[in-house]
């Protein structure tokens, strides 16, 4: 399901610097926060209205539900990537969204995985150790590294995505009960949405924070 959420990045960072042109001095900290706010408040209304008429039938809205507040917490993630200075095609957007809508926290195999992907684009990290290089072995390695990395994060997407599904088997039925009785439904769908997208946004600052502190160091590579 999370693979399935193709974003377009490009439209998600207009939005981004069209916010932040508006705010110029806020640190990116709080840039991101007013994005995660802004995408919570979004997610809330999606519960609190498919919550609202649920009495109707659950399986319609509660799929609505689902869909629209994920698919809004997987821009969010993009959105406030894009305030820690992420470009649109950078690679570790895409796993960074399916790690973090997955709750799994920055650290162990997903953090390395994650890291290999560098912000600054394998390819030039490579252009720059080739120049280093004595003969061409050490970019023969580099290659075969991008080649087993890349691997690597599509087999850990697979092991994501049976985590995924208990999570998602759990927020189908909290959601489901929600649907039942309209108006108490209602507003219990307002506020778990809310908390939800706000989960989110904190845990994809962990990753962004975290992944910051090894930024510059591209033995991590290895």
């Amino acid at each position: 399901m999370l693979n399935s959420l193709k974003l377009d990045s490009q439209k998600l960072k207009k939005e981004f610097d069209k916010i932040a042109s508006r705010n110029p001095y806020l640190s990116r900290e709080k840039i991101a926060k007013k994005m995660i706010h802004n995408r919570a408040w979004k997610c809330a209304q999606i519960g609190f209205w498919t919550s609202f008429i649920g009495w109707a039938t659950i399986i319609i809205p509660l799929l609505i539900d689902i869909i629209l507040s994920t698919r809004m917490e997987a821009e969010m993630i993009y959105l406030i990537a894009y305030s820690y200075g992420y470009k649109p095609d950078n690679a570790r957007l895409e796993p960074l969204k399916n790690y973090i809508l997955s709750e799994i926290p920055p650290e162990g195999e997903a953090l390395r995985k994650v890291v290999q992907l560098e912000t600054t684009d394998v390819k030039k990290v490579w252009e720059k150790k080739r120049d280093e290089a004595i003969d061409g072995t050490k970019i023969e390695l580099g290659q075969e590294i991008i080649k087993q990395t890349f691997q690597k994060v599509v087999k850990s997407g697979r092991k994501t995505a049976s985590k995924t599904a208990k999570r998602m088997l759990i927020k189908v039925i909290t959601r489901s009960i929600t649907k039942i009785i309209p108006i108490i439904g209602a507003i219990v769908g307002y506020i778990l949405n809310d908390w939800s997208a706000k989960r989110t946004g904190r845990l994809a600052q962990e990753w962004l924070e975290r992944l910051d502190e090894l930024e510059y160091n591209t033995d991590n590579i290895i």
